[in-house]
């Protein structure tokens, strides 16, 4: 007769695993892998060769503490963490509360919000920033348009400045009146006046990233709080990242005409 296999001693607490969390929800099944390496972190259920009697279990972070969540019949799941085998050749322990738990714990999630809002206003993460988009312009091409182009090198500029002031006008000046579009927003020439005109559109822009990045950076600035004056429920989170958009596109537009010009060095 077939010997039956030995059962885990305590499904809710999982032996030697603390369960951390436990709540009504039920999760989507991401991947057996997750299970598997479970199945093989726990002493328990290794040794024994048992699987625990869960209907899902979930990998939700990856590092020196793997975290899983075991769903169980009913909806209830429960979160806990286990050594993650780094080395093949290695076992790891549970330890009871992790490093990196206990600086998840002490991480606020609004300050960590604000520093990456402010990171993506200064730009350089997922394309070119400012200073590498206009580095080394030739001037005699600062109002260049090549076929194709609807715009030139002086009107995106002046536009991103333009559009930039307005949405810090916007987020902080009780006294706000909004421009016309889309005349307002656009230079009324191709090319600027003076090289100096780039130079100050430049500055410009320079200056009011940082004003935006020190709205943000100011805990006293509420990100989800409506502006007063708004009229369809504007926050400051939604004009940051309005302006980190807005940026990105045409920075990509800048160096796309540069492209088309035969000035852009990759």
């Amino acid at each position: 007769m077939e010997k039956p296999a030995a059962k885990p001693r305590d499904t809710n607490a999982f032996g030697e695993i603390s369960a951390v969390k436990e709540t009504s929800s039920r999760l989507p099944y991401l991947d057996a892998a997750s299970y598997s390496l479970f199945c093989y972190e726990v002493p328990l259920f290794r040794e024994t060769g048992t699987r625990p009697p869960f209907e899902r279990i979930s990998s939700i972070a990856l590092g020196p503490v793997h975290t899983f969540r075991a769903t169980a019949p009913g909806g209830n799941f429960f979160e806990f963490e286990v050594g993650n085998t780094l080395d093949a050749n290695r076992r790891t322990t549970m330890p009871t509360q992790s490093k990196s738990r206990k600086q998840n714990q002490d991480r606020n999630p609004e300050r960590e919000l604000r520093k990456q809002l402010a990171a993506f206003l200064r730009g350089g993460h997922a394309h070119v920033d400012l200073a590498t988009a206009i580095k080394d312009f030739p001037a005699r091409f600062y109002g260049a348009k090549p076929p194709g182009s609807p715009h030139s090198a002086w009107e995106l500029l002046e536009h991103m400045r333009i559009a930039l002031h307005d949405l810090l006008e916007f987020s902080t000046s009780p006294k706000y009146r909004e421009p016309n579009w889309p005349d307002d927003y656009w230079p009324s020439t191709s090319a600027p006046p003076s090289p100096t005109a780039w130079r100050a559109s430049v500055r410009a822009i320079r200056n009011d990233l940082k004003a935006f990045e020190a709205l943000v950076n100011n805990p006293k600035n509420q990100l989800e709080a409506e502006i007063p004056w708004g009229k369809n429920g504007q926050t400051l989170l939604r004009e940051v990242l309005l302006v980190i958009d807005h940026n990105s596109y045409h920075l990509g537009e800048l160096v796309l005409l540069r492209q088309s010009l035969g000035i852009w060095k990759s």
